[in-house]
């Protein structure tokens, strides 16, 4: 079956707070079905269809877990089925303990500042003796450049650095040149800009061990993620009081 016509997964989306849910395709008011825990089942979608979550009949927001914002963070998600996505050639890398890590910023590295662009300087690194490329972050943030620290779709390469399939572009051509690839994650905190999780939840996770600090306009919430598989992959958001 071509990769247009997989349709194979489901939306999900954590939304405790919400009352009624609705995944918007096109003019459609999709029906998403309340599970426990929380979490809601929206419909399956084709891959490559656009959509947006709105709670109890609000403005149509992107999905907190999107893979893809092409349109930036107060756009539309683009729906990727990860079925469609080849993996990458694998290879045995050089243990940790023996690496080179040469820390790469996608938007500064070259002169397109992008992960196309990236690729093009690799052999460079090759050359210097480097076996891990460790990427800063890359998560969608609001704006074409910055340092990637206020990302709000945690699981969506920038659209502008050129999304899923630049980024996987990348990783190949790293791959085929024995390049190890880490990615700097940053799973404790959100942007100030299309942070739109408290909407959906709240800001402060009574039922996950965690520490609260109040920061100003914030509170970040620290907490091990590993060991609450159940909760949404964000419970550790800085976010608006």
């Amino acid at each position: 079956m071509a990769s247009e016509q997989l349709m194979q997964d489901a939306v999900r989306i954590w939304a405790p707070l919400a009352k009624r849910l609705d995944v918007l395709v096109g003019d459609q008011r999709l029906e998403v079905v309340r599970e426990h825990g929380g979490w809601w089942r929206g419909p399956v979608l084709a891959n490559g269809a656009d959509y947006a979550i709105s709670a109890d009949a609000g403005p149509p927001r992107p999905d907190p877990r999107s893979r893809w914002q092409p349109a930036g963070v107060h756009g539309r998600s683009r729906w990727i089925e990860p079925a469609s996505v080849p993996a990458p050639a694998r290879f045995t890398q050089v243990p940790l303990r023996d690496a080179v890590i040469y820390e790469l910023h996608v938007g500064t590295f070259s002169r397109e500042g992008t992960f196309a662009g990236a690729i093009d300087h690799l052999d460079h690194l090759v050359e210097l003796g480097v076996s891990h490329v460790e990427l800063m972050p890359v998560a969608q943030f609001s704006g074409t450049h910055g340092w990637g620290y206020d990302g709000v779709d945690l699981y969506a390469p920038h659209a502008a650095y050129g999304g899923p399939a630049g980024l996987h572009a990348l990783i190949a051509a790293c791959h085929e040149r024995k390049l190890a690839v880490l990615i700097d994650v940053v799973h404790n905190h959100l942007g100030p800009e299309g942070a739109y999780l408290p909407e959906l939840g709240p800001c402060n996770f009574a039922d996950v061990p965690a520490h609260l600090e109040s920061t100003g306009d914030v509170v970040l919430a620290s907490c091990d993620l590993a060991s609450h598989r159940e909760l949404p992959p964000m419970c550790c958001a800085l976010v608006r009081k």
